[in-house]
């Protein structure tokens, strides 16, 4: 039973790094930064779910949509002739 409770921590963890990260990235002072980081451990996939959604918001607003959000730069083609 031990190991269950060292995998929910780093879970925790996790989620308390990546509500830290993202709330970065969405221009947040870095009391509020601290602030999502404590609700990231504490409440977990929640927290990410609430900062996946405003980060979508986000690059909506700056029209920027499917796959140009997840590589950060617009897609090119090739034209072969």
């Amino acid at each position: 039973m031990g190991h269950v409770h060292v995998n929910l921590g780093i879970l925790a963890l996790t989620c308390g790094i990546l509500s830290a990260k993202w709330s970065m990235e969405l221009g947040m002072n870095q009391f509020r930064q601290l602030l999502w980081g404590v609700a990231g451990v504490l409440l977990g996939p929640l927290a990410l779910l609430i900062l996946y959604v405003r980060h979508l918001g986000a690059r909506q607003a700056n029209g920027v949509h499917g796959a140009q959000w997840i590589s950060g730069r617009a897609a090119t083609t090739a034209v072969v002739s």
